[in-house]
């Protein structure tokens, strides 16, 4: 197989998107599950999340106007899920970030990912001893809330709050083959060299919000809207027994019911014959598959 990543080949999202019939009525359901997402609600996407990003919060926003802020991710998470990473991992990337951000003078805050792991808080408490200056945003603060407050740019290695913020007019940085990198919306880099340029021209950006928020739909329509009748079924399957495996109430006879629901499932069957195979005609149908039952 050509790709042996487990994620959909993203590359060419923009170009596809194009071709798609009933754009329309696609782009008013990304846009109807964005706002559940954004106003506190889970979707479909952001299933593995334990609490929403955007749920009400009772936390002093900090000044951001003009300010970049760098969105963490849990540093124990996979940092090599999406191809051409720039970085190692998370570690040498937030290190990198901030080392390139002080010596051009760019304001900026760190914001902790609002569902990392206990680990992870072990991991900022020593960036912060490594960094005492840096000023951090309570985890609980929402992106809509600092989008209000006037941020400039988001930074991220390859987070869903690409989008989120080009939905709410912000550009982004990112540094990985993510899902958003067919999009003017988030600028990517190639190799450290030009992702330190992009940081250092972060506050040059003069975003047009009508065209950042039309593409963030193309996007979610693209990544999660854009399959066959068999393939969200599969997908809403999954999560439903994902989520079954983590609620401590349910009986094992329910959570296996519902893995046996999601065996019976046509396009499962394709998807497994898919994975033992590995026939490179099938690649594509892998890939494409793969995205819906892996968390993003």
């Amino acid at each position: 197989m050509g790709d042996t990543f487990h994620t959909r080949n993203p590359v060419h999202y923009r170009r596809d998107f194009k071709a798609l019939q009933g754009q329309s009525q696609l782009l008013y359901e990304a846009q109807r599950q964005l706002e559940i997402r954004l106003s506190g609600g889970i979707d479909n996407v952001t299933s593995y999340m334990t609490a929403s990003a955007y749920r009400a919060t009772s936390h002093v926003v900090p000044d951001v106007t003009g300010a970049v802020v760098i969105f963490l991710h849990d540093f124990y998470d996979s940092p090599h899920v999406y191809a051409d990473l720039v970085f190692d991992d998370f570690w040498s990337w937030i290190c990198f970030t901030i080392d390139t951000l002080r010596e051009a003078s760019i304001p900026f805050l760190v914001k902790p990912h609002p569902n990392q792991i206990a680990l992870s808080d072990q991991v900022i408490s020593e960036l912060t001893l490594r960094y005492p200056q840096i000023r951090m945003v309570p985890s609980g603060v929402t992106s809509r809330q600092l989008v209000a407050g006037g941020m400039a740019c988001a930074v991220t290695v390859f987070g869903t709050i690409a989008h989120e913020m080009a939905y709410l007019g912000v550009p982004s940085i990112g540094c990985a083959r993510h899902p958003h990198i067919s999009f003017d919306f988030c600028r990517t880099a190639r190799d450290r060299a030009s992702y330190a340029e992009l940081l250092r021209t972060a506050l040059a950006l003069r975003p047009n919000a009508a065209v950042l928020r039309e593409q963030a739909l193309q996007f979610y329509v693209m990544h999660n809207l854009a399959f066959s009748p068999d393939e969200i079924a599969l997908r809403d399957a999954f999560i439903a027994a994902w989520r079954a495996c983590h609620d401590n109430q349910l009986p094992a006879s329910e959570i296996a019911r519902g893995f046996d629901r999601l065996a019976a499932l046509p396009a499962f069957s394709v998807f497994i014959d898919s994975l033992l195979s590995g026939a490179p005609e099938l690649a594509s149908a892998t890939s494409r598959t793969s995205i819906l039952v892996a968390p993003p």
